[in-house]
This record gives structure tokens, C-alpha cells and sequence, in this order.
């Protein structure tokens, strides 16, 4: 095989490798990823964008479902450590239960939180806490895959012309 061939061998795989890398420099929306260290039910919350980000979290237990927003200050980095806890615990009036959502930032050592009221179906809810970690991780923006699939196309191109 000549040294040409060996180029356009190589040339896709080098450029799904560069893409795959350069899919997460300078992102700035990221994936939340909640991780169970001891909890019922598991939260959510759709992705999210930093500096300042806006976590919707969104946390169904048996009893209640509860969605909130919590904001976390400009000096919190995806790359941070981050924990969690949830609780719900009733409230005077009977069938409702208060509830709050906190994250902490344990880089950094913000902690931010919320919280309300929500209805319960059961009156003999006793409450509960649920905790864990959270990350945040680099989501690929369309345009990114849009290039890669261009590259990699006039890679096929080039090499067909050639062939």
C-alpha cells in the first residue's frame, strides 16, 4: 500500500478522533447526571448551560412529585464536585409535605437550595431523604456533528476522485 493510500486510510479515523475532541472544548451546555448514594427515588433535570446555570430538578418520589429551580453562582464549574439532598418531610397540614432540593458545590463550597409545599396523597407519610452526587458533562452541539459528518464526507470524496 503506497504512502498516499496509507494517508487516506488514516484520514477518517484521525478526523472522527479530532471531532470527538473538539466536540467538548468550549462547550458550554452540559448534560446533569444525578448519582444515588442513598435515595428512593433518583432526580432529574435537562441540560444545562455555564456560567450560572439553572437546574430544573425534577424529583418523583412515591408519595409526591416535586420540580423546582435551583441557580448556581457564577464561580461554580461543570468540572466541581458537586453533592445533592432532597427532603420531604409533612407538613402540619394534613396530606401536604415540605420539601426542599440543595446542591453544594464541595470545590467551591456554595451551597444553594429550595423548596415549598407539595400534596401527598397518603396521611400516614412519615418523610424521607434522598442524597447522591451530581456532574455535569460536555454535550455536543449539532454543529459539531454537522462538521464531522462534512469532513468526513469530502474525506470519502477526495479519496473516490482519487481512487
Amino acid at each position: 500500500m503506497g504512502r498516499t493510500h496509507r494517508v487516506l486510510a488514516a484520514s477518517p479515523l484521525l478526523a472522527a478522533a479530532l471531532t470527538i475532541g473538539a466536540s467538548t472544548y468550549g462547550a458550554d451546555t452540559y448534560t446533569v447526571t444525578f448519582l444515588c448514594t442513598s435515595c428512593a427515588a433518583l432526580p432529574t433535570a435537562p441540560t444545562v448551560t455555564f456560567p450560572s446555570p439553572m437546574i430544573v430538578e425534577r424529583w418523583d418520589t412515591v408519595d409526591a412529585n416535586v420540580a423546582n429551580e435551583i441557580d448556581l453562582p457564577a464561580g461554580d464549574n461543570p468540572g466541581d464536585a458537586y453533592t445533592w439532598e432532597n427532603d420531604i418531610l409533612p407538613d402540619p397540614t394534613p396530606e401536604l409535605a415540605d420539601y426542599t432540593l440543595s446542591i453544594t458545590d464541595t470545590t467551591t463550597g456554595d451551597s444553594q437550595f429550595t423548596g415549598g409545599t407539595v400534596g401527598i396523597g397518603d396521611p400516614m407519610f412519615q418523610g424521607g431523604t434522598d442524597t447522591g452526587t451530581l456532574t455535569f458533562s460536555p454535550t455536543p452541539e449539532p454543529a459539531t456533528t454537522a462538521c464531522m459528518l462534512a469532513g468526513i464526507g469530502a474525506l470519502l470524496l477526495t479519496r473516490r476522485l482519487r481512487a
